[in-house]
C-alpha cells in the first residue's frame, strides 16, 4: 500500500443529480406514486372498497387527545402545584412586564 496514493474517483462522482440522470429507484418511486395519485382522484368509481375504511380498524385518537387534555386540566399534578396552577403562573408572570 503506497502512502499518499489517491485512488481516482469516477467521472459521475463529481456530478450533480441533474447531471447524473433520474435513477431507477426514482423512477419505480414516481411511477407508484402516479398510481397512487391517478387512484385517489379517480375516487369511489374506480375501487369503492378502497375509499370505505372500517370503523373497526380506526384509531380513536380524539377520544385519547380528549381524555389526556381533560386528565392535564382536572388531575395532573407536578408536586406542589397542578399543570393548571403553573400555566396560570406562567400567564401571571406574562402579564406582569
Amino acid at each position: 500500500m503506497m502512502v499518499g496514493h489517491v485512488a481516482p474517483l469516477p467521472a459521475s462522482a463529481g456530478a450533480t443529480p441533474i447531471q447524473r440522470g433520474v435513477g431507477r429507484g426514482t423512477l419505480v418511486w414516481l411511477a407508484a406514486l402516479g398510481v397512487v395519485a391517478g387512484l385517489v382522484l379517480a375516487g369511489d368509481d374506480v375501487l369503492p372498497w378502497a375509499h370505505e375504511y372500517p370503523k373497526s380498524l380506526e384509531v380513536p385518537v380524539k377520544r385519547w387527545i380528549a381524555a389526556f387534555t381533560k386528565w392535564l386540566i382536572n388531575e395532573a399534578d407536578l408536586g406542589l402545584f397542578t399543570v393548571q396552577e403553573l400555566t396560570r403562573g406562567i400567564a401571571w408572570l406574562l402579564d406582569c412586564r
